[in-house]
C-alpha cells in the first residue's frame, strides 16, 4: 500500500484458526490473515491489507541461487542432471488408483508418478501444469468414470490424500476443502487428509503400501493395511484417522440423494418406500434451508457490524444464534440417516432391518427437535422483547433528553435573538446620532463657507473701490498737470 493510500476495510468470517495465521472468508474469497488474541473459527472479523499474512517464501531469492549453484557443482562432479530443485511438496492421492503428484512452490503439478497398476490404467498426462486442487478433481473424475468410484450405490467413497512438505500441507488442505465446497464431484465423496514426511513416503512406496494409512497405522505391518474404501468402512478405524487427519465429509444432500436412489432397486412396501423417500426429501430441504438461513444471518450480521448501529448489531446477532442454533439441531439427524442407509445395506444383502421402527424414531426425534425449537424460539423471542423493550425505555430517554436540549438551544436562540435586536436598535440610534453630528458639521461648514465667501465678496468690492478711488486720483492729477501746462 503507498503512503497516503486509504486502506479498504473489509468484512468477515474466520473459516479455520492455524497457528500462524487464520483463513478468512469475504466477498466469496479467502484470505490469510494474521492471528490475534481470542481468534475463534465462525467469528465474524472486520480486516484490512495490513492485516493480511505473508508466507515467508524462498521461490526465486538468493538460497534458490545457491541451490542451484549447488547443483551445478553436483552436475559436474557427478555427471548427473537434477530436476529436484522445482519440487517444493509431494501430494499422494489414493482411492484405489494411487498417484503421487509433485508440486512447486506455487502448488502447481510439475510432474507425477503412477504407484499401482490401476493408476497406470489412468491417463493423466492432463494433470502436469494443474493446481493440486484441479488435479485432485481431475483424478477423483477419471476414477469415477473408469469404475473405482461409484458414487450412486449405498457405500461410502472415500479419497485419501497426504501432503509431504515442510510448511505447504496446510495450503494444499485450504485448497482442498474449498474444492470441496464447490466441486459436485467431490462433494460426493469423503476426503481424508494427513501429513507424512519424505522418509514415510519413501517406505510406503518401498513397501507398495497405501501412505496415509501408512501413516496412521500404529503397526506398521504392511498385512495389516488395508484398502482406503475397507478402512474407512471400520468405524473405529476412522475415528482413530481423526486423530492424526482431517476427514471432509460428503455433502448431505448427496447422501440423500443416493439413498433415495437406491430405494428403487429395493423389493418392499411401497407405502413404506415412499414413505421413507418423503421423510429424507424433506429432512434434506430443512437442512439446506437450515443451511441458507445461517449464511444470510451471517452477511446480515456483517453489514450490521459495518453499520455500528448497536440494535442492527444485537438484533442480527439473536437472528444468527437462532439460525445456527437450529442447523445444530438437524446435524443430529445425519445419525438418524447413516442408520437408514445401513439397513437398506443389510437388505440388499438380505439381512433383516426394521425400518419401520427407525422411521418413526425419526419422527419422534423430529417433533422433539421442532418442541425444542419452538421453546428457544420462544425465549429468543421474550430475550428480545426484552431487550425492545429496554432500548424502546432508552429511546424516550434520549428523546426526552434532545427535547429539553431543544428547548434549551431554543431559549438560547431568543435570548440570542432578543440581544441581536438590542444591538441593532443600539446600532440604530448610533446612526442616527453620527447623521445629526455629520448633518450639524455640514451645516456649520456651510455657514463657514457663507460667511468666507461674504468677506471674499467684501474684500473684492474694498478692492473695487479703492481701484476706482485710485484711478479717480489719477485722473484729478493728469487734469492739475494738463492745466500747469497750459498756463
Amino acid at each position: 500500500m503507498t503512503e497516503g493510500e486509504v486502506s479498504v476495510v473489509k468484512n468477515g468470517i474466520i473459516v479455520k484458526v492455524y497457528d500462524d495465521y487464520s483463513v478468512v472468508l469475504a466477498e466469496k474469497q479467502y484470505y490469510r490473515i494474521k492471528n490475534k488474541d481470542g481468534m475463534d473459527q465462525g467469528q465474524p472479523i472486520l480486516f484490512t491489507e495490513i492485516d493480511l499474512y505473508e508466507k515467508v517464501t524462498q521461490r526465486r531469492g538468493y538460497k534458490r541461487y545457491i541451490a542451484l549453484a549447488a547443483s551445478m557443482i553436483l552436475m559436474i562432479s557427478t555427471g548427473l542432471f537434477m530436476n529436484s530443485d522445482d519440487v517444493s511438496s509431494y501430494v499422494v492421492i489414493d482411492i484405489n488408483p494411487s498417484i503421487q503428484l509433485m508440486l512447486d512452490s506455487d502448488e502447481i503439478v510439475v510432474d507425477y508418478e503412477a504407484l499401482n497398476e490401476d493408476a497406470d490404467n489412468l491417463d493423466l498426462q492432463a494433470l502436469e501444469g494443474m493446481g493440486v486442487d484441479e488435479a485432485v478433481e481431475f483424478i477423483t473424475l477419471s476414477a469415477s468414470q473408469a469404475g473405482y468410484l461409484d458414487l450412486e450405490d449405498l457405500e461410502d467413497d472415500y479419497i485419501l490424500i497426504t501432503t509431504v512438505s515442510d510448511d505447504d500441507e496446510k495450503d494444499v488442505e485450504e485448497l482442498i476443502a474449498q474444492l470441496k465446497e464447490s466441486s459436485d464431484i467431490m462433494k460426493g465423496v469423503n476426503v481424508a487428509i494427513n501429513t507424512a514426511s519424505e522418509e514415510e513416503m519413501n517406505q510406503a512406496k518401498d513397501e507398495k503400501v497405501v501412505l496415509g494409512l501408512y501413516v496412521a497405522s500404529e503397526n506398521r505391518d504392511k498385512d495389516d493395511i488395508t484398502s482406503v474404501k475397507a478402512y474407512f468402512s471400520d468405524e473405529s478405524l476412522a475415528e482413530a484417522f481423526e486423530e492424526y487427519g482431517t476427514i471432509l465429509e460428503e455433502d448431505y444432500g448427496h447422501i440423500i440423494d443416493r439413498i433415495n436412489n437406491n430405494l428403487e432397486n429395493l423389493v418392499m412396501d411401497e407405502d413404506l418406500k415412499q414413505e421413507i423417500k418423503d421423510v429424507f426429501i424433506a429432512s434434506k430441504e430443512e437442512f439446506f434451508e437450515a443451511k441458507e438461513a445461517v449464511t444470510e444471518a451471517k452477511e446480515a450480521y456483517k453489514a450490521a457490524l459495518a453499520s455500528g448501529d448497536e440494535a442492527a448489531i444485537a438484533d442480527a446477532k439473536l437472528k444468527l444464534d437462532e439460525a445456527e442454533a437450529y442447523k445444530e439441531s438437524l446435524e443430529a439427524y445425519k445419525d438418524s440417516v447413516e442408520e437408514v442407509k445401513d439397513l437398506l445395506l443389510d437388505q440388499l444383502d438380505d439381512k433383516t432391518g426394521d425400518l419401520e421402527d427407525l422411521l418413526e424414531q425419526i419422527e419422534a426425534d423430529k417433533e422433539e427437535r421442532e418442541a425444542e425449537r419452538e421453546a428457544d424460539k420462544e425465549e429468543r423471542e421474550a430475550d428480545k422483547e426484552e431487550r425492545e423493550a429496554e432500548r424502546e425505555a432508552d429511546k424516550e430517554e434520549r428523546e426526552a433528553e434532545r427535547d429539553a436540549d431543544e428547548e434549551e438551544r431554543e431559549v438560547d436562540k431568543e435570548e440570542r435573538e432578543a440581544e441581536r435586536d438590542a444591538d441593532e436598535e443600539e446600532r440604530e440610534v448610533d446612526k442616527e446620532e453620527r447623521e445629526a453630528e455629520r448633518e450639524a458639521d455640514k451645516e456649520e461648514r456651510d455657514a463657514d463657507k457663507e460667511e468666507r465667501e461674504a468677506e471674499r465678496e467684501a474684500d473684492k468690492e474694498e478692492r473695487e473701490a479703492e481701484k476706482q478711488q485710485r484711478g479717480q486720483e489719477k485722473e484729478d492729477n493728469d487734469d492739475e498737470e494738463e492745466s500747469s501746462d497750459d498756463e
